[in-house]
């Protein structure tokens, strides 16, 4: 019996299966637990609660994923808030900040994958990989501050520790055979980790945990409405049928709409308010309607609840969407005993609000001739952890041949730099789609590669194919842009792009929706504005930090001249501090090429951060850098900055357009 089969076993009441997923992850946990703060007895009282929470989460497993993987990212999750109130400040760990440790105890002492982590605590792998170096650093600072006279960084040591930059190792090894002071300082640094290692393997749970949470937790029942209750209610419906009140869009025979009530439990695609409602956690989601299509669903829901009405009083709902789609919240379509992942868009224009729209695409929707099932598996709403579940029966047929598909196999080549490929589009009433590709020229791309070389490792993981982007709109005849909808959780062809667009007309510059959905006879292009790629460079200068408009400065870098510098306060936004802002006048080799640079900090204060401009040039203003910097009360006089990255923006002088019609392609 292989995993997926087990899980199903437990969910439809055979709990001893559960035993065995206990047993796989509770030693980390605990000493996850113990590691933060908590003393054994504390720590097995919540991990009882976290494996509490773990088992009401199980139906969310699906067959694709790997278990471990999977379980181990429930525990991390339900860990993570109950051990904050755990922590000792005074523990081995120093100054990290709570997550910090959290994160280097599961990740460098337990070796928990990096992605199980990042996936649990919702954050970037980039992030994570900052808070680790981060937390390295914090905790072998005293050796950095014991060495008198250094020769590798500290950064490098830690790479020796942790392995975690391959292609130093060699340089750093080469050192370390010919240095008795970096040996040592790399001896003490291995034996505070082995210190902490074995400090949190002392740590031991009392023999019968598995027992005793098994013991609380209670069988899962499934839940049948009896065929009594059912014959009562179609009997009830036809009365209310025959007494004229109750009107039934797109009806087929009566007969056949009573039978696939006793099926489904509802009328196809069509329910009263809240028939297809769960609650729970004081939370009620409903899913009001769904407009079923050959390529998209879209679905209208609301939530309510005054958990919900608390969030959005605490203004949470800035930051954090009421239903966010990553995770485990989860839509699924059922065609034929089969069962397929959507992916699903963010809530359109409404993930902060309490009602709003998301669309779900599947490759199976061509497929469909007539009865589907969606089913929706919630875990998360305004940040509270639950479970809501709906099977709602719909009719896949109702808009069959609605589809409109252009096959048009056209290459397109810009400046001897950019090749774009244009595979097909399709048209339905809830969207279209673009199937291209986009890949840079074979000259450019054998520069770029000659700018890596020369980089020397720093951009031995850059994925030129990945970095190389078409900026592509579908437009009506007045050139309003439809909205672009990303779906998470698509599997992408390697060799194809695609992009997606919902019917609806949005603000070109807020992307918040302008009016309702389009008419379907609408006329409706294809655009590309022009298109964006990455490049490895060594740009450094050194500017002035005192206020002035317009100051002379004498700097050329690829052909484009920055000849004047303005420096002026600006006030704090919602997350940029109050500081100064640097405008970098000049005049572009080529206007069609924009680049955009990375900037860092070179020898000034290790916490000075560069933080993104939002100032808007005039028509006649060309601004070929700006940034800011928070205002301190000590800053130097010249602000040396390095950039090693360049995003470039190739505009084209007029857009391409193409129709979503079966016109002469070639024109």
């Amino acid at each position: 019996m292989n995993d997926y089969e087990k899980v199903r076993k437990i969910v439809q009441g055979e709990k001893k299966y559960f035993a065995e997923a206990i047993k796989l992850i509770c030693n980390p946990l605990f000493k996850i637990l113990c590691g933060v703060g908590a003393d054994e007895v504390e720590a097995e009282n919540k991990l009882v609660a976290c494996f509490t929470a773990i088992y009401k989460e199980l139906p969310a497993y699906k067959e694709h994923e790997i278990f471990p993987d999977w379980i181990m990212e429930q525990g991390l999750k339900n860990v993570y808030p109950l051990s904050k109130e755990l922590v000792n400040e005074s523990s081995s760990f120093g100054e990290m900040s709570y997550t910090i440790r959290f994160v280097y105890i599961a990740h460098d002492l337990f070796q928990i994958k990096k992605e199980v982590i990042a996936k649990a605590l919702h954050i970037t792998d980039i992030k994570l990989e900052e808070m680790l170096f981060e937390g390295r650093e914090l905790l072998y600072s005293e050796v950095d501050e014991t060495a008198e006279n250094s020769c590798l960084l500290l950064k490098d040591l830690i790479d020796q520790v942790e392995s975690t930059q391959l292609s130093k190792l060699n340089h750093a090894e080469g050192h370390l055979e010919f240095c008795p002071e970096c040996r040592e300082r790399l001896f003490h640094m291995k034996s505070i980790k082995a210190e902490l290692t074995k400090q949190l393997k002392s740590y031991w749970m009392e023999d019968g945990f598995t027992e005793r949470v098994m013991d609380s937790l209670e069988p899962y029942e499934v839940k049948k409405r009896s065929w009594r209750y059912q014959l009562i209610t179609v009997a009830s419906i036809v009365v209310i049928f025959s007494l004229g009140v109750f009107i039934i869009p797109n009806a087929s025979t009566w007969s056949e709409k009573a039978s696939n009530y006793l099926k489904y439990g509802a009328f196809y695609n069509v329910w009263g308010e809240g028939e297809y409602a769960a609650t729970d956690q004081g939370i009620t989601f409903e899913v009001t309607s769904v407009e079923v299509g050959e390529v998209y669903l879209v679905l209208d829901y609301k939530v309510e609840g005054e958990w919900v009405d608390n969030f959005i009083d605490a203004g949470f709902e800035g930051t954090t969407p009421i239903l966010d789609v990553r995770g485990h919240n989860n839509f699924q379509l059922r065609v034929n005993e089969r069962e397929f992942i959507l992916a699903k868009s963010n809530p359109i224009d409404e993930q902060y609000k309490k009602t709003g729209k998301i669309a779900l695409t599947s490759p199976v929707y061509e497929e469909v001739e007539e009865d589907i099932e969606l089913i929706v598996n919630l875990k998360e709403i305004a940040g509270a952890y639950g479970n809501w579940e709906l099977l709602i029966p719909l009719n896949g047929s109702t808009k069959k041949g609605e589809m409109e598909r252009f096959d048009l196999y056209k290459q397109y080549e810009y400046e001897n730099k950019i090749k774009l490929y244009i595979k097909d589009m399709i048209r339905t009433p809830e969207g279209s789609r673009v199937n291209y590709h986009v890949s840079l020229s074979e000259q450019e791309r054998a520069r770029i590669i000659e700018q890596v070389r020369k980089q020397e490792g720093r951009f031995a993981n850059l994925n030129i194919d990945q970095q190389t982007q078409a900026i592509i709109h579908v437009v009506n005849e007045n050139g309003d842009k439809l909205l672009p909808t990303n779906f998470s959780g698509l599997v992408q062809n390697p060799n194809m792009d695609r992009i997606d667009f919902l019917s609806y007309i949005i603000d070109p510059v807020t992307y918040e929706l302008k009016e309702g959905k389009i008419d379907r006879e609408e006329a409706l292009w294809l655009e590309v504005e022009g298109f964006t790629y990455m490049e490895p460079v060594d740009f450094s200068f050194s500017i002035p930090t005192a206020l002035g408009e317009n100051i002379p400065i004498d700097l050329e870098y690829d052909g484009d001249v920055y000849d004047s510098l303005t420096v002026r306060e600006v006030e704090a936004t919602d997350w940029i501090p109050a500081g100064l802002e640097f405008l970098i006048h000049g005049k572009r080799r080529n206007p069609n090429f924009q680049s955009s640079y990375f900037f860092t900090p070179v020898g000034q204060d290790p916490n000075m951060t560069i933080y993104p401009s939002d100032h808007a040039p005039d028509e006649n203003e060309e601004i070929l850098a700006s940034f800011r910097i928070e205002k301190k009360d000590e800053l130097p006089e010249q602000l040396n900055l390095q950039s090693l990255r360049n995003q470039i923006f190739f505009k084209l002088e007029e857009p391409l357009r193409i129709p979503f019609s079966n016109e002469d392609m070639s024109k």
